[in-house]
Parts: C-alpha cells; structure tokens; sequence
C-alpha cells in the first residue's frame, strides 16, 4: 500500500500459458509508471500448472485462488481485501496511459456517477470528444475496467463469467446511480484472453438468459441497450 491509498485495485490472473506471463508484467508495470495516485494492488491468482507458483513482487497482496471455473467469484475475493474508497477491477490484458487513476477519479466528481472506466483503444465508438467542443466525460461502460465505491461486489452466483460487469450496472442505474467513461484517457485491452468456441458461446448465451430474466422488467432504456450490444 502507498501511501493514502486512494483506490484498491483487483487484477485477477489465470495463467496458464507463459506468453501471459511478460503480458501480466507490462499490465502492472504500466499502472505503476503512469500516474501520481497512491494505490494499492491485489493480485487473485488462480493460474494452473507450473503457472500455480508465481510470485508477484511488486503487489501488495496475493490471494491464492483454485481454478474452480467461477472468476467472478475471485474477482469478489480481492474485493473482499480492499481498503481505498475505491476499487478499480482490471483484467491482467488491459494497459493504461498516463493519468489513468485521475481521470477515473474526474468521474467521481459527478453526484450521480457509481461506475468509472476510460476510453479504450479497441473500440469502434471511443468517440474523440476533445476535438468536437464535447464534454469529455460521457456515459459508458467497459467490462475489463471499471471502477466503483469499495464495498460493492459482483453476483458471482448467477453469473460466473459473462454478464457480471452488466448486472453491476443495472443495479447501479436501478439506485439511480450512472456510469461514465472519461474519454481524456484511452487503454488498450488486448482481448487475446477470451476463451471462444461453442462451450463459451453457449455460456455466454445462458448468461445473458440469466441477465434478462433478471432485469427483464426493468424500464431502464440501459437494459434494452446492453441486451442489443450497445453498450460495451
């Protein structure tokens, strides 16, 4: 810890090839380099293998998870330990630029605002508001990187990978709470860690059955855009 550590940051790991391995280092190293925020890092490591003793020096806590199949519940687990008044969730294939944590941070300086992400460089719709006279900070969402008021945590029971962040989300609307990106900062998220093929599409599928049914009376225009794909 660092400080007056402001924000608890959850990375949690699963390795299990050792390209990912270097690719984690750069995710950590590009927190440390490129912002003046105290911060803490909790790292959940339920890598498999030879991958299963890794050390990771420069986090301030390892927690040591089975691989069960349920990351949403060990994402929870390093929500559990944190202890800023916010915490930043990031998966170990997303970097940061410089001033990430302040301009999370900015969106927080809104009364309504529950969740905070930035740009992000692999998306169609980052929109280039600097350059239009626009506000910089505009409603979104981005899964792999979203931070919100520490003591909040996902439904790990109803989903146990896909569609967690988005039920987040709606709970938060349903608070009236938003969430916003602030577009002054673009990370790239490299996505190479997604697991495709018929089981996970057949998961993602059963998830996204599971939010609808959930939410499904819900009147929230945001509801109707997660389920169409528009909000990512």
């Amino acid at each position: 810890m660092h400080g007056d550590t402001e924000i608890s940051v959850v990375l949690p790991v699963l390795i299990s090839h050792d390209w990912q391995v270097p690719m984690t280092q750069c995710c950590i190293d590009s927190m440390l380099c490129t912002t003046d925020v105290p911060f803490e890092l909790i790292i959940v490591d339920s890598s498999i293998g030879k991958h299963s003793d890794l050390q990771w020096p420069k986090a301030d806590r390892v927690i040591r998870r089975p691989a069960a199949g349920n990351s949403t519940a060990d994402i929870n687990a390093g929500l559990a330990v944190a202890s800023a008044e916010y915490t930043l969730y990031m998966g170990n294939d997303v970097f940061v630029r410089d001033e990430w944590a302040e301009a999370l941070l900015e969106c927080f300086a809104i009364d309504d605002c529950g969740i905070a992400t930035l740009a992000s460089a692999d998306l169609m719709n980052t929109p280039l508001a600097q350059f239009f006279g626009k506000p910089l900070i505009l409603e979104g969402l981005y899964g792999p990187f979203m931070m919100f008021k520490t003591g909040e945590n996902f439904d790990a029971d109803n989903f146990p990978a896909s569609f967690a962040d988005s039920d987040m989300m709606m709970r938060m609307y349903s608070n009236g709470k938003r969430s916003y990106r602030n577009c002054r900062v673009v990370i790239q998220h490299l996505n190479r860690q997604t697991i495709n093929g018929p089981a996970h599409e057949a998961a993602f599928e059963a998830a996204k059955m599971t939010f609808s049914q959930k939410h499904g009376g819900s009147p929230l225009l945001i509801f109707r855009l997660i389920m169409e794909g528009w909000i990512t």
